[in-house]
């Protein structure tokens, strides 16, 4: 009986391996296409981010600045980009929206950093000071 299993597992073998084709795939030859380089137009500069942002109780520029712009000094451009809403920068209310302006030049943010450092310090008032000490436009 081995002999006999033997005998069939030999010839399924040679069967087998005599049965298979070898498939060998041909390289198409024809013109050789060569890739198209894309040109990417300059966009220009990037949009400024903007933001927005509801003024909470206790909020100050002071404050705000560091929070958004990593830097006490900036609060001028808060006062800037809200004019419309802020007679004195002392001065902001919670549940006014305030813009965000980022995205400014080196230029920019020295002016600010030196209107910010030439403003008189804080003295507690409840009514708008009019004129500004400075000419923050």
């Amino acid at each position: 009986m081995k002999k006999i299993i033997s005998a069939l597992v030999m010839v399924g073998f040679l069967c087998g391996c005599a049965g298979k084709k070898q498939i060998v795939s041909e390289v198409p030859t024809g013109p050789v296409v060569k890739p198209v380089p894309i040109v990417v137009k300059d966009p220009g500069p990037p949009p400024k981010p903007q933001g927005l942002y509801v003024v909470r109780s206790g909020d100050t520029l002071w404050e705000l600045s560091r929070k958004f712009y990593g830097d006490h000094f900036q609060w001028p451009f808060l006062f800037k980009s809200n004019r419309d809403l802020i007679q004195d920068p002392d001065l902001i209310y919670a549940g006014w929206n305030l813009n965000l302006d980022f995205g400014k030049s080196d230029e920019e943010v020295a002016h600010a950093r030196d209107l910010a450092s030439k403003t008189p310090k804080y003295k507690r008032h409840t009514k708008p000071i009019q004129p500004l000490p400075l000419d923050y436009f």
